[in-house]
């Protein structure tokens, strides 16, 4: 009942709990020591050495970063992954307490080790790990998975933070370094355990990807080729800019916090001492006292320890505090964020922010407002740091891993040497609170070039998502284009999607997304094409259209201003309703022609209602006259409550249900049919329920929820879903997951209505259902590419990826089916039985 309870609530699956569970720990122990570890190394620097000799050891970092990423470039051709995890992690440890041996002898020595196991093994580790949690799962897994697993990082800041912040009273800073390798040697018991956890799955890769990503062996040419294709994109060398000013100020501003921290823990200490070692002058002679000769060496040497476990105090107090407001911000703030201002609306939070606190520590420099700037800094670089990998999104994805490893391994770091290279010139010629002031209007100067370039990045950001629709492109990347260009912030003319709409050889995928887009950007000027779309033979195409046109808002003002835009649409409706055969189309165009005008489609149904012989026209056209809520509606639709037709007769109960004249006949008629056992009558008994029904209903719909009768399971689970009751939910991913294509797509269509709440859940299930199935469809097959599975195989994976829109995986599985050329074979298992099961 627990595990079901946390299932529900962090949304994934049985089977998956043991991965993420391996995941979150192997990253909760790695952030976890490196907050406890890289924390005290600052602050013994800082009061050992000088907060001024500080940017010596932050420039050997980043030179370090990069050397390690040039060594592991190699050695991950030649050892296995988790193997060199292994390695590291014992290298880094066995440096660590080396370090430990030099504290008292040479200081030297003890923050080199450091430097060196913090920066060549234990930043790859960090990637490596990474790279780990990545291959145990797969992509519509990691969807789900992936936000627990980053939350480890963030609480193993908040706890590395607060045990800094509590022991750092009750032992010397060094001794946290075993703490550091108590964490890293908790890694490797983790992993070693990973085979009774991982049940690998084969990635779903294309031969020909794979002969694309053929790389160079030496990391000099790689480098260059990726700058090559960089500098060929200007949304790229925006991006590759924008971080490393991104890093400059990170580094820079972190400086300036650490100097304030020395600066607050040195001035507090100091009056303590000088309290503590007052002495009143008495005027009496030594020698009459017979007091010896006392010097305060000791004291002094007591003092330091003293200023030394301040500074590793609040450090590590400060860490936990700011990890604490990241983590309230992403999980409350960050995806809202996103979605209201877009990509590079985000992008800007963190400049414009800082800005703010920039000029604030310029005109008033103390410990407050630095810590306060420090503070906002890490909040809004969470939201930056979302949305920056969301815009990877509009990278080809041959091209995404090759642009993040360059900017991890070289940009951020020189990013960082930039940053102190800049404090060494101002230190050289300024000292005190010139040195701060230079510092911070340098900071300024850093975030207004950044925010300019943010503000370029928007039309870079469009024309590459424009140039990624073209057709050169795969079907992944254009659908991945055209969710980029449905994001806020982008401005284009609509010419350029429509153009794709009156291309007779456009994919029908492309033309469906780019109407969800048109409908999305409100654009009255692309009406007119949206209409040509009604007149298409694809049945989706024609849905998408009307479902584009009801998106638009303040649609009847804007139409009020086109006269002719507003006839034609209503004409180009009521031709489609008289031909059309699909019931969710024809509901669909009566609601868009009484969004348009109510006086204009009343006259229309009657007429229609009237003539027509049709069931599923006369059904529509009573659901939309019930839609008025007029009670004058009951001499049009009184006689269909008698209707020999159960369906007709069940949507004019809906109709009249609401009025006091009919109503207590509606509720007689219902009854009536709940006692039939006919399918035609319980069919219409459902659809009445579903609009009308009560609690007290339920357990006729629940009894109906395990007929052996699809067509009534079918009605019975739309209708159990329109009270809002979690009872219909598995039974809804059922019908989504069905054998049968038609089905499930009408379910899909259904579910677009409902209330928001359901649908989330609903498509977490779904979600967690298809997971489970591809897992457990690969699970004992022997393969390491996609193109050494069968075809039966490859046509359940086809439909489970289709059933969640994931067009990636389903253009790579039918290449592999047209390059095997062969028609798909029937499945011997149906779909939705074995998911279900």
């Amino acid at each position: 009942m627990k595990t079901a309870f946390l299932n529900r609530m962090f949304n994934v699956g049985r089977k998956e709990w043991p991965r993420i569970i391996l995941a979150w720990s192997l990253n909760l122990f790695l952030r976890m020591g490196f907050v406890m570890g890289w924390t005290i190394t600052i602050a013994m620097f800082i009061h050992r050495v000088g907060v001024e000799r500080l940017p010596f050891l932050l420039i050997l970092n980043a030179l370090l970063v990069m050397l390690g990423t040039i060594i592991y470039s190699y050695l991950l051709q030649w050892i296995k992954r988790p193997l060199l995890i292994i390695y590291t992690t014992l290298t880094a440890g066995a440096l660590l307490f080396t370090s430990t041996l030099f504290i008292y002898t040479s200081e030297l020595v003890f923050f080199a080790m450091i430097l060196m196991a913090q920066s060549i093994f234990l930043s790859q580790l960090n990637i490596l790990i990474s790279l780990f949690t990545e291959d145990l799962f797969s992509p519509l897994e990691s969807q789900r998975a992936f936000p627990l697993i980053t939350s480890s990082e963030t609480l193993g800041g908040v706890l590395g933070g607060l045990m800094v912040a509590v022991l750092s009273s009750f032992m010397p800073p060094y001794k946290f370094i075993y703490l550091w390798i108590l964490a890293l040697v908790l890694i490797i018991p983790t992993l070693l355990t990973s085979h009774v956890y991982r049940q690998k799955i084969p990635s779903l890769k294309l031969q020909k990807y794979k002969e694309e990503k053929q790389r160079s062996t030496h990391w000099v040419e790689t480098a260059q080729n990726t700058v090559k294709k960089i500098r060929k994109i200007p949304f790229l060398s925006g991006v590759v800019g924008m971080i490393l000013l991104q890093f400059m100020l990170l580094n820079l501003f972190e400086f300036q916090y650490f100097k304030a921290i020395e600066e607050s823990v040195i001035e507090k200490n100091k009056i303590e001492f000088e309290v503590k070692d007052y002495r009143p002058d008495t005027n009496l002679k030594v020698s009459l006292l017979d007091v010896k000769n006392v010097t305060l060496s000791s004291e002094n040497a007591l003092n330091d320890n003293v200023i030394e476990e301040k500074i590793t105090q609040s450090l590590g107090l400060f860490q936990m505090i700011f990890s604490a407001g990241s983590l309230i911000v992403q999980i409350f703030f960050a995806s809202r964020i996103l979605n209201s201002l877009g990509i590079v609306g985000s992008l800007l939070v963190h400049p414009l922010v800082t800005l703010l606190n920039l000029f604030n520590m310029t005109f008033n420099f103390n410990f407050l407002t630095a810590a306060a700037g420090r503070s906002s800094l890490e909040i809004t670089s969470g939201i930056f740091h979302n949305a920056y990998h969301s815009s990877y999104y509009a990278i080809i994805e041959s091209m995404r891993t090759e642009i993040k490893e360059l900017i991890e391994g070289f940009v951020k770091p020189f990013g960082a040497i930039l940053a102190f290279f800049s404090i060494f010139l101002i230190q050289e010629f300024t000292a005190g609170p010139q040195e701060i002031f230079i510092t911070n209007i340098i900071m300024i100067t850093i975030t207004l070039l950044m925010t300019f370039r943010l503000w370029l990045l928007q039309g870079n950001y469009t024309l590459l998502s424009h140039r990624n629709l073209n057709s050169e492109h795969d079907l992944p990347t254009r659908m991945n284009a055209i969710e980029i260009l449905a994001q806020k912030g982008h401005k284009i003319n609509h010419e350029l999607l429509t153009a794709h709409l009156r291309n007779d050889k456009e994919s029908t995928q492309v033309k469906i997304k780019i109407l969800e887009t048109l409908g999305l950007r409100d654009d009255p000027d692309a009406i007119s094409e949206i209409l040509d779309c009604f007149k298409s033979k694809d049945e989706d195409l024609r849905y998408a259209a009307v479902e584009a046109l009801l998106k638009f808002k303040n649609f009847k003002m804007e139409l009020h201003h086109r006269p002719f835009t507003r006839y034609r649409l209503i004409q180009a409706a009521k031709h489609l309703f008289t031909i059309e055969e699909s019931g969710e189309i024809r509901s669909a165009l009566i609601q868009l022609l009484a969004k348009v005008n109510e006086q204009e489609v009343i006259p229309f149904i009657l007429k229609i209602l009237k003539k027509t012989s049709d069931e599923k026209i006369k059904r529509a056209c009573i659901k939309v006259c019930g839609q008025f809520a007029d009670e004058n509606t009951i001499p049009y639709l009184g006689r269909y409550l008698y209707d020999k037709n159960p369906m007709i007769q069940a949507e004019a109960i809906i109709a009249l249900w609401p009025f006091v004249n009919t109503h207590a006949l509606c509720e007689s008629l219902l009854h009536e049919m709940e006692k039939s056992a006919q399918k035609m009558i319980i069919l219409g008994a459902l659809t009445v329920l579903g609009e009308k029904g009560k609690k007290e209903d339920l357990p006729y719909l629940i009894k109906h929820l395990v007929s052996p009768d699809q067509d009534i399971r079918y009605k019975a689970t739309k209708s159990i879903c329109k009270l809002n009751h979690p009872a219909s939910i598995p039974h809804i991913v059922g019908f989504l997951m069905h054998e049968d294509r038609k089905v499930a797509k009408k379910m899909k269509r259904f579910i677009q209505h409902l209330d928001k709440s359901i649908v989330e859940s609903i498509e977490q299930l779904t979600h967690l259902r298809v997971s489970e199935f591809i897992h457990d469809t690969l699970l004992g097959v022997d393969a390491n590419e996609l193109s050494e599975l069968n075809l039966e195989i490859l046509e359940k994976l086809k439909m489970a990826y289709e059933t969640l829109d994931e067009h990636e995986e389903v253009f790579k599985i039918n290449q592999i089916l047209e390059g095997k050329n062969q028609e798909p074979i029937h499945l011997l298992i149906p779909f939705a039985h074995a998911v279900s099961a």
